[in-house]
């Protein structure tokens, strides 16, 4: 949004109260809208099917409780594109299931070691110099 424009009370000359008021108005919605827009920043954390071919979402945040085998699809991107795409997937496996990443890229050249049950996180970033989806798992532990 726009730098309001307000009335400037101008030395020696009466101001109206109505000016006044008309400025605190335009001021407040200013500030409400900024702030509005701010808060709307903050992505929203996407629950996603438990078992299957899981699509993923560009730029997204992702819970998932898996139950069976999972095969991540990841979201294709134009060539020639220049923006920056990461996705996160915090992942909870209570028993250890086949999962396909998606990807044949990773992070170190080493595909992440999926073998233990618990919590993970799985970062996704694509890199725009080779034109691949990259993918690193981290292990937080098991946490019931």
């Amino acid at each position: 949004m726009a730098r309001p424009t307000l009335k400037i009370a101008v030395a020696g000359t009466k101001s109206k109260a109505s000016d006044y008021n008309e400025n605190f108005e335009t001021l407040m919605d200013y500030f409400e809208t900024t702030i509005d827009d701010a808060i709307g920043t903050y992505i929203q954390v996407n629950t996603l099917a438990s078992s299957g071919t899981v699509s993923l979402n560009d730029n997204s945040i992702n819970k998932i409780s898996v139950t069976g085998a999972v095969t991540f699809s990841l979201p294709s991107i134009g060539s020639g594109d220049t923006d920056f795409h990461q996705i996160l997937v915090q992942m909870y496996m209570p028993t250890v299931v086949s999962l396909n990443l998606g990807t044949s890229y990773f992070f170190n050249g080493v595909s992440p070691d999926m073998s233990w049950e618990g919590h993970y996180n799985i970062v996704f970033e694509y890199d725009n110099t080779d034109s691949h989806w990259y993918c690193a798992a981290i292990h937080k532990g098991y946490i019931s």
